[in-house]
């Protein structure tokens, strides 16, 4: 079965193809085919299976097989990425799993390959993706290795703010699995943060009252000096 119209105009939307001629790319489009993922469906990712997936709509999450998650995919974004040149085997394998109903499509690594060595613009967009996802890794690795739950929320909140506030479209129940804590954790840890007066929340919401603040709070639990001080 092939794409949709509308899958297919998602595909070609795709981070992977940002400032591409569109039309070039449209017979690659017509030949690859649509994948369905139902809400909770979870799908282990592999290396044998040397294919890089494309969400098409939905949402999906990528975690470990204890179910930790380690980040969120949404459309116009890729799975499986990292696989295409790597020589390093992970110990554990990683899992996609549906928060919604969802719809991916795949390209092969030789697809992939040929798409590289045909187009400047995809090896730069490629690559711009890559580090975008060190820098989520690291953001991630941070938050896991933080002295404190209040430490780790501070970090995420920073990372996630805009314009002061914070929306958690699945609650503090979803936050909580994202920091890997408790929700009584996370209720604590939000406390302290309150009680100093640097975040308030209401509803599905967190606003951060101190930017500055909160900031000089996390950086307050490091000994290393900054490389420009």
């Amino acid at each position: 079965m092939a794409l949709t119209a509308k899958q297919e105009s998602k595909f070609l939307e795709s981070s992977l193809f940002v400032g591409c001629e569109k039309d070039s790319l449209r017979g690659l489009a017509q030949i690859v085919m649509p994948h369905s993922l139902f809400k909770g469906e979870v799908l282990r990712v592999t290396r044998e299976q040397e294919a890089v997936g494309f969400l098409l709509s939905g949402k999906l999450e990528i975690c470990n097989l204890h179910g930790v998650l380690y980040y969120n995919i949404c459309p116009d974004e890729c799975v499986g990425m990292e696989d295409l040149f790597s020589e390093v085997t992970p110990v554990v394998e990683c899992c996609v799993r549906a928060k919604t109903n969802s719809m991916l499509t795949f390209l092969t690594h030789q697809q992939m390959r040929e798409l590289l060595q045909e187009n400047r613009q995809i090896r730069e967009n490629y690559l711009t993706m890559l580090a975008n996802q060190v820098h989520h890794s690291l953001n991630r690795l941070q938050q896991f290795t933080a002295p404190t739950p209040s430490i780790a929320l501070g970090m995420y909140l920073l990372q996630h703010e805009t314009e002061g506030l914070v929306r958690l479209t699945d609650g503090f129940a979803g936050l909580a699995r994202r920091l890997n804590i408790s929700r009584a954790t996370l209720y604590r840890s939000m406390a302290e943060l309150e009680q100093m007066q640097i975040i308030s929340h209401f509803e599905k919401t967190i606003a951060v009252l101190d930017v500055q603040r909160l900031y000089g709070y996390v950086q307050s639990q490091s000994d290393i000096p900054s490389i420009l001080e």
